[in-house]
């Protein structure tokens, strides 16, 4: 068994990341905006953005536990029967820890990462509702959402680092089998 914490800067190419993964056979849990946490903010009734996202899963937290979407996780991997498996938007010092205690080495962290100002300008390009309009802009938003959530320390416990400097999906797809192919199959 193998699973995969993603976790990334803003725009780095996580979400592509997951998807070339899938397209290999992974299954996806994507505790995000897609995801868990997508799931939450819908049913709170409040409209789907970062802001909301972030003050959602902050109130769960509260609410249930720091490791209650941990919980969920865990829960979900079981129920899905597979054995290689991709947790995309590992965001909280908890969600590693649990996954690392009920997986062990089979658990591993991946960041996906690309330099600032190209993060900067793939999402001002993609100009989704709420999306800073900047690199300023980007930067604080980035770094407030950064700090609400583990990144830092999750960042001490990367395993592996998928670059993310290039143009194509073809190039990134390349990069994450080089750097994860041991475990495709």
């Amino acid at each position: 068994m193998i699973v995969f914490g993603l976790v990334a800067t803003i725009a780095a190419g996580k979400d592509e990341v997951s998807k070339y993964l899938q397209s290999k056979g992974f299954y996806e849990i994507h505790t995000g905006s897609s995801g868990i946490a997508k799931e939450m903010v819908e049913k709170a009734g409040l409209e789907f953005n970062r802001e909301n996202l972030t003050k959602v899963m902050n109130e769960y937290r509260q609410k249930f536990g720091e490791d209650a979407t941990s919980r969920l996780i865990v829960k979900k991997i079981y129920e899905s029967g597979k054995d290689s498996v991709i947790v995309n938007s590992l965001r909280l010092i908890s969600d590693y820890d649990v996954l690392k205690s009920e997986y062990g080495e089979a658990f591993k962290v991946v960041l996906v990462d690309a330099p600032v100002e190209i993060r900067a300008n793939r999402i001002i390009k993609r100009a989704r509702p709420g999306d800073p309009k900047t690199v300023e802009e980007f930067r604080k938003q980035e770094e407030s959402e950064l700090r609400s959530f583990d990144f830092y320390k999750i960042k001490e416990k990367v395993d592996i680092i998928v670059e993310n400097p290039f143009n194509t999906f073809e190039e990134l797809h390349a990069e994450t089998q080089k750097k994860l192919g041991r475990w495709i199959k």
